[in-house]
């Protein structure tokens, strides 16, 4: 399709979600080409179904109240079974220091942080649907384990480029839509050119919800193997005093401390020694769940530095949530399985509902916490 094509298309599909422009539509119609063709346009614009990619969403809102359906994601309570089931969108998301703070990483449901090359981590966020933002990134490029991990969520999956494992498992990947920037998905991104390349390529939630219509129709849903979840402790359960986890994947620019508020039952995140926060809430970076997964790392090319991670098997980990830390061990049997977490005692461990947070550290790797 030629670029007018898809910006006429594009442009009816917003007329079709805006009733005012409708109406005006239908007005300027009738006093140009006379009231019977007026009419009968008036009459498809009226009585078509509406529908959007994202009008099921009811965004990441951290609620515990027992209106609805857990959502498939995050554990979020929803007003209905569409909105629990609404369809993932999975974006790499750029975490080198000099790009902070981040657009719309703070609306994610879930989040996957790992090393890439030179100590650098990345991250990968996982929205429920589209969403309602103006501008999500910086986008880069993707590796193959975090193909892996969005393997689990299916649904669309937004990079630009990769390493050459990525870009041959999503060559063959049946189970996401995979979106690639340089590869003919130019229209769902653009580049701002106030910040300098490559570290400027953007999307957004109306440019997400385009690609999702035209990938995969209207109103998706998701196939999402849920994790367990549990309501928050109450107040006066929670432990008082300061508690933190503490990761150092690599150099002090990529220093990981969460602290856990008590009031809010949230582990607020600080990267660098810095609070993180979202560019577009100017909102410091939270977790109702953040959970340690230890794996197995090697160097698989000297030259560039890229890195293999276990994805399938079992291993060790740590879930810090209500201010405590349950120990025990991650699972994933098969490629096609969903990684799930353990007790030592063998029981999965319960979430709490909202975000979580999945930090991937090499298993040589320590943390703190206190």
């Amino acid at each position: 399709m030629s670029r007018l094509g898809i910006q006429v298309r594009d442009w009816m599909w917003r007329l079709k979600q805006n009733q005012r422009a409708q109406i005006v539509g239908v007005v300027v119609i009738l006093v140009v080409l006379g009231s019977a063709v007026g009419t009968a346009l008036a009459f498809w614009f009226t009585q078509r179904p509406v529908s959007s990619v994202s009008s099921s969403v009811n965004w990441n809102q951290n609620t515990h109240t027992s209106a609805g359906p857990r959502r498939l994601l995050d554990g979020v309570f929803v007003d209905s079974e569409q909105a629990a089931a609404v369809l993932p969108v999975s974006i790499m998301i750029e975490n080198l220091s000099t790009v902070r703070p981040q657009h719309g990483l703070g609306q994610a449901s879930v989040v996957y942080e790992a090393l890439t090359e030179g100590g650098i981590t990345r991250f990968m966020a996982v929205y429920a649907g589209a969403g309602e933002m103006s501008s999500m990134g910086p986008v880069r490029s993707s590796r193959e384990y975090f193909v892996d991990w969005a393997d689990e969520y299916g649904g669309v999956y937004v990079h630009v480029g990769g390493s050459p494992a990525a870009l041959e498992h999503l060559s063959t990947d049946q189970k996401i839509v995979d979106l690639n920037q340089i590869g003919g998905d130019q229209i769902y991104f653009w580049r701002d050119s106030a910040v300098a390349a490559p570290h400027n390529l953007f999307t957004s939630s109306e440019k997400m919800a385009f690609a999702m219509r035209d990938y995969l129709g209207e109103q998706p849903v998701a196939s999402v193997e849920p994790w367990v979840f549990k309501a928050d402790a109450k107040k006066e359960d929670r432990p008082s005093g300061d508690h933190h986890v503490q990761i150092d994947f690599s150099s002090d620019s990529y220093a990981v401390d969460w602290k856990y508020e008590r009031k809010t039952n949230t582990y607020v995140r600080s990267n660098g020694g810095e609070e993180q926060i979202d560019q577009l809430t100017n909102q410091p970076l939270r977790a109702h769940t953040v959970v340690v997964q230890f794996v197995s790392t090697s160097l698989v090319d000297q030259a560039t530095g890229r890195l293999e991670m276990q994805t399938v098997g079992t291993g060790q980990a740590a879930v810090f949530l209500d201010g405590q830390r349950i120990d025990g061990t991650w699972k994933k049997v098969d490629d096609s399985a969903r990684t799930r977490f353990y007790t030592n005692q063998g029981a999965e461990v319960p979430f709490n509902a909202g975000t979580i947070w999945i930090e991937v550290v090499p298993d040589d790797r320590e943390i703190i916490s206190t």
